[in-house]
């Protein structure tokens, strides 16, 4: 009983992974120390930035920003 609970509660977590979420399709932006660029507010026409997609990462620039009416997520 104990190791299916174990199994289920490591398969939750594995649902939970961030890592997860970038196989599903997602890339996460990341400034030049790191940090997780989640705002619009937090890039600058012509700033370099990182993409972490799922098997790797990928260097970018702002060319165009364009924020959300709203302001949420879609």
């Amino acid at each position: 009983e104990a190791r299916g609970r174990l199994a289920s509660l490591s398969g939750r977590l594995d649902g939970l992974s961030p890592l997860r979420t970038l196989a599903r399709g997602y890339a996460v932006a990341t400034d030049s120390e790191g940090r997780v660029l989640s705002r619009v507010s937090a890039f600058e026409r012509g700033a370099s930035f990182g993409l972490r997609v799922t098997d790797g990462r990928i260097g970018a620039r702002v060319e165009d920003i364009v924020a959300d009416p709203e302001g949420g997520s879609t």
